[in-house]
């Protein structure tokens, strides 16, 4: 190893490789001082102090922080620290009636964007924030359910009754009194004005109310 003219040598020794590098930063806990003989290009030695810093050969690892976060639960995998290229896991879990609306990692100091995938993300060579939203959940509300009409000559119900919820399947129940048969058997959007396709006594429930309309005639 060729040190420049007029330093001295500091250098790092890994225990867990015996690589042998020239040190930039000393952990004086680790230290042990030494002199060396070196010569220059007339041949003349001169004794100088220096340094060999031990190291673990651990690799450097960088803060995961998580920002705060409201209603539900936040956590890496692994937690607190990763070492650069590192593929961290990030785990939310919202509270009840809540969804993950955003997850985004930056970086601390700069605050660089950090591309997700999924909910994984790689450990650049630096510190991070990781952010994640969580908002209600939104609550469908079923819609409406009704007939037309006063029934005469007959009955007719639906499953599930009254309400039904956007794409539900509705079965329409009808029975006519001795001697009737279904005459008419119609479903309209109550605001759309638009016919629902009937098909074996069912339909699907639109995003809207719907009006059954129901006769019966003799046979």
């Amino acid at each position: 190893m060729e040190l420049e003219r007029g330093t001295n040598p500091e250098l790092l020794i890994d225990v867990q490789t015996g690589e042998i590098t020239a040190a930039t930063e000393i952990n004086e806990a680790k230290v042990i001082e030494f002199t060396a003989k070196v010569s220059d290009s007339k041949n003349l030695f001169k004794t100088v102090p220096g340094k060999i810093a031990i190291s673990d050969g651990a690799v450097k690892e960088h803060d995961i922080v998580i920002a705060k976060y409201m209603n539900g639960d936040v956590k890496t995998m692994p937690e607190g620290k990763a070492p650069a290229e590192k593929e961290v896991v990030i785990v939310a879990k919202p509270d009840e009636g809540y969804i993950v609306e955003s997850m985004e990692v930056m970086t601390r100091d700069n605050n660089d964007p950090i591309t997700v995938v999924g909910n994984t993300f790689k450990m650049p060579d630096e510190a991070v924030v990781v952010k994640v939203k969580f908002v209600e959940k939104e609550v469908q509300k079923p819609h409406k359910i009704s007939f037309s009409d006063l029934i005469l000559h007959g009955s007719a119900e639906t499953v599930p009754a009254n309400y039904a919820n956007t794409g539900e399947t509705v079965q329409i129940i009808l029975k006519a009194d001795e001697g009737y048969g279904v005459l008419v058997l119609k479903v309209v959007g109550e605001t759309s004005g638009e016919e629902i396709s009937v098909s074996n006594r069912e339909f699907t429930m639109p995003d809207e109310n719907v009006v059954i309309t129901v006769s019966f005639s003799k046979k």
